[in-house]
């Protein structure tokens, strides 16, 4: 209920197709916004997200950069089908009906693609997959949870 219609959505779960070094990706978009300023990228999500002003690592804005992640790499897909980066990044967090946005900033771009590439040389190099069982995701979203030999770690 704390969703709102607006006229200047473009798309809503938007298939993205982009490359990432040799490494190709699929995203879905929820939602490409475009305003007298440019375009958005948004991300729904049921969790509060904070910004905060402060210069100061906090928690709070330590959880932003991690999600901003993916709309930052969105971005690459952003730029190849309007010709230009978005604007500003934005989560509309609906439980409290909060925004959480910044401007597009081409080091946090930066950041995302070198963290892609550290994250997938560091998937290679692994030999050891242990199980990291949790509650929301186990029960929520992984369709193998009837039948997984941890469930009982849950």
């Amino acid at each position: 209920s704390n969703l709102k219609k607006e006229d200047n959505i473009l798309a809503t779960e938007k298939q993205v197709n982009f490359k990432i070094g040799e490494y190709p990706f699929v995203g879905y978009i929820d939602a490409i916004v475009r305003d007298g300023s440019g375009y958005y990228i948004r991300d729904y999500k049921t969790r509060i997200l904070k910004i905060t002003s402060t210069k100061k690592s906090t928690k709070s804005q330590e959880e932003f950069v991690q999600y901003a992640h993916q709309l930052y790499l969105y971005s690459i897909a952003t730029k190849e089908l309007y010709g230009e980066y978005p604007k500003k990044i934005q989560f509309f967090c609906y439980r409290d009906s909060s925004v959480a946005e910044e401007e597009f900033n081409p080091d946090r771009l930066t950041d995302s693609e070198e963290w892609v590439a550290s994250t997938i040389e560091q998937i290679k190099r692994e030999e050891a997959w242990s199980p990291s069982p949790d509650w929301f995701f186990c029960n929520q979203i992984c369709a193998l949870s009837e039948s997984c030999e941890y469930a009982h770690l849950i």
